[in-house]
């Protein structure tokens, strides 16, 4: 698996990871997480235009690769005529020149298939032609300042459903103990009652019936659980264990979520680091392959040097290209805990 491939699969996954909330949190307060299915859903869409936006710009650079292998198989080509070059190290400039052609196809449908993807999320029909125009992503961009971790785990503990779902575990256990524990106590019940005796065939008439056989009731009932003690004392200590439970269970996705901003913000820093250097790396392999290719036009260097140039050059522009959009996403799944709108 190449750089490319590999941060492909990383943002897949982060899409993954982030496209919906917790069931428990849906099931327990449907009314507010819907909104917060509206973020992790323009988060998810954010991804996939991330992800559209790097197979935009290997397709680019894969095809500027192809058009340097054809350039130099030609002169390749024009050397073998004139006899400084044999036929097996022009065979190697065309079969180079063969697989940039096929690496040019690939990156060419993995760019169609997020436009799909794309099409699906915005709902447009299939047979709608899609031309991205995305935004150049300047140095500004990836070497912004990275959002603070703490700041962003506090504005996160109030907004992310996870926390939201433990916090209200734990109210209904507490709700539940007090249930259990009102199980255990005496029970007094009042009943009242009030009614007359009427009967037909009788020489007193209906109002008389009713004041002479009018009766009232009244009780009063008192429960004492004296055998189901166990059973109360039983429920108690499953409430209270269960309460126990929420509780760890809300510490521990405290420390779940503080992993990941931690992960993301660790992640932001390296990648701007890596930016930094893969920027240098870039320049002295550009560097060097423009000597080494004017060296091969002029006989000095052999097919197995220009093309291990070639290769490091294209290497350069893989990191770049990786460490950028690696930056950027940390920086924008930091903002998106944060709360903060997205931008691309």
């Amino acid at each position: 698996m190449n750089r490319l491939q590999y941060l492909f699969h990383t943002l897949a996954a982060v899409a993954v990871l982030v496209a919906a909330p917790p069931v428990e949190a849906q099931e327990i307060r449907p009314e507010k997480w819907s909104l917060q299915d509206c973020l992790d859903y323009a988060l998810e869409n954010n991804i996939t235009l991330q992800q559209s936006r790097i197979a935009a710009e290997s397709v680019k650079v894969n095809r500027n690769t192809l058009e340097v292998s054809i350039a130099q198989s030609e002169r390749g080509k024009q050397l073998l005529e004139a006899g400084s070059l044999s036929k097996a190290d022009y065979a190697q400039l065309q079969a180079q020149v063969s697989s940039d052609k096929y690496q040019l196809v690939t990156s060419e449908a993995t760019l169609q298939d997020y436009k799909l993807q794309l099409k699906q999320l915005l709902e447009l029909d299939q047979d709608t032609e899609m031309e991205l125009e995305l935004p150049e992503i300047t140095d500004e961009n990836v070497l912004s300042l990275v959002p603070d971790k703490n700041t962003v785990f506090n504005a996160a503990i109030e907004t992310r459903p996870e926390i939201e779902s433990g916090r209200l575990n734990m109210e209904m256990s507490e709700l539940n103990i007090g249930i259990a524990k009102a199980g255990a106590l005496p029970s007094l019940n009042l009943s009242a009652g009030i009614g007359t005796n009427h009967t037909t065939g009788t020489d007193f008439t209906f109002t008389q019936q009713i004041r002479n056989g009018w009766n009232n009731s009244i009780g009063l009932t008192l429960s004492v659980p004296i055998f189901s003690n166990r059973q109360n004392r039983s429920s108690i200590e499953k409430a209270r264990l269960q309460y126990r439970t929420s509780e760890l269970d809300l510490k521990q996705a405290y420390k779940d979520l503080y992993k990941t901003i931690e992960n993301y913000y660790l992640d932001a820093g390296n990648s701007m680091a890596q930016y930094l250097a893969a920027k240098e790396q870039l320049e002295s392999a550009t560097t060097s392959f423009e000597l080494v290719s004017e060296q091969f036009g002029l006989g000095m260097k052999n097919t197995v040097e220009l093309l291990t140039e070639k290769n490091n050059l294209l290497n350069a522009q893989q990191q770049l290209l990786q460490s950028k959009y690696m930056a950027v996403l940390s920086k924008t799944l930091l903002r998106f805990y944060a709360g903060e709108k997205l931008w691309l």
